[in-house]
């Protein structure tokens, strides 16, 4: 399945068309996928009827993951009848409402709520009979290195990273990549963004990483899931590369509507043209201090050593440091030097320097994390060519 340097009208979702894009020369795909794992646990309502007049709240207890940044809560089983609802209430006060309609949106999953516990309640209607729920698993993030393949540093041009933090609400952290609404009402990114499937979350406004690039979960309302409309995709090499998806609504909102869309051109800018590029790369300029940092209540981003620095002294609170092994080869592979704008939006432009067929090359600063990001035609009104999806190295 070939759509070479625009998707076609044979690609139902996408009317406009867009083309894919390498920084030459190419080389290496960017790596930053986000792996997770699951723990099993159980919390249990039992069946309630509520004959009163009145909202009866049933707390089902605390979920909790030995190790953060960030925790999820699964659903097994639920009777929500008419009109009662769960929330989801982390250390830092984050809140999630879920009902009987927007539960299955998000795949019987909560929003990540950052920190390592998550208070869940059952909220019985008036009138409502036979309402239950259990929990019965968390979701967590395997911390891990976070790195270009090869081992080298990529993306940055000239030896000076002059990416600077933006919050363009059109563009989304998405399972460690980059991804963007387009004005057909889907979802753009590049094809080997791997770990993106129905359920992933797609993240806006995201906020700043704790000091060692540990990556913070955007409010639980700043999040939407991916939809189980199957995913298209080609993971080719360079101008074959791209991911076409849809999200579902995240019970406040539909994400197109909450934030805005890029439109997509086939025109072909001259060389020289200035071009933007917008996304959620790794970031060790400066370099970060390294470290452990709590990583929930209200201590998150201060130093520590063990978890008991951490008040409120949840288990596994005290997180060490990302890891970014960017080093030559042969040399150490591991520098602890991730800070806090890694995983965060930053922007910056270059020129383009040559389009033939699917590619696009072009000197603009990129990063691991910034693939499937759009590649914006500066001086046309914002409107996209192509997709962010090689490297050069440096």
């Amino acid at each position: 399945m070939k759509y070479p340097r625009f998707l076609q009208g044979a690609v139902q979702w996408t009317a406009a068309a867009v083309s894919l894009a390498t920084m030459a020369p190419v080389s290496a795909q960017f790596a930053m996928e986000e792996k997770t794992y699951d723990e099993p646990t159980w919390l249990d309502s039992g069946r309630i009827d509520n004959r009163t007049e009145a909202e009866h709240e049933v707390i089902l207890g605390t979920a909790t993951v030995e190790r953060g940044p960030w925790m999820r809560v699964h659903v097994g089983d639920y009777n929500l009848d008419r009109a009662s609802y769960l929330t989801f209430m982390a250390l830092d006060g984050h809140i999630q409402r879920l009902d009987g309609q927007s539960l299955p949106n998000w795949h019987y999953w909560s929003a990540k709520f950052n920190g390592t516990e998550v208070e869940v309640a059952l909220h019985v209607a008036p009138g409502d009979t036979g309402v239950y729920a259990h929990i019965d698993r968390v979701r967590a993030p395997v911390l891990q290195a976070v790195a270009a393949a090869g081992g080298e540093t990529v993306g940055i041009c000239h030896d000076f990273d002059d990416r600077v933090a933006f919050n363009d609400p059109r563009v989304g952290r998405i399972s460690g990549w980059t991804g963007w609404l387009v004005s057909n009402g889907a979802v753009l990114t590049a094809g080997h963004c791997l770990g993106i499937g129905v359920g992933t979350l797609m993240e806006f406004n995201v906020p700043p990483s704790l000091p060692n690039g540990l990556q913070v979960a955007a409010a639980p309302n700043d999040q939407y899931p991916v939809s189980a409309v199957p995913i298209m995709s080609e993971n080719s090499g360079a101008g074959e590369d791209w991911m076409v998806f849809g999200l579902n609504p995240n019970g406040v909102g539909h994400a197109h509507l909450d934030r805005g869309f890029f439109f997509m051109t086939k025109a072909s800018p001259a060389i020289d043209t200035v071009l933007r590029v917008t996304g959620y790369g790794l970031d060790n300029t400066p370099a970060g201090p390294g470290g452990s940092f709590c990583i929930g209540g209200p201590n998150q981003g201060n130093p520590c050593t063990i978890d008991a620095n951490c008040p409120p002294g949840a288990a596994g609170q005290c997180a060490s440091a990302c890891c970014d092994p960017d080093g030559p080869a042969g040399s150490d592979p591991c520098q602890f030097n991730c800070n806090a704008a890694l995983g965060t939006q930053q922007t910056t432009t270059g020129r383009l320097d040559d389009l033939e067929d699917d590619t696009i090359e072009f000197d603009v600063d990129s990063t691991p994390g910034n693939s499937g990001g759009p590649i914006i035609w500066e001086d046309s009104s914002g409107y996209t060519i192509g997709i962010v999806t090689h490297a050069r190295l440096r």
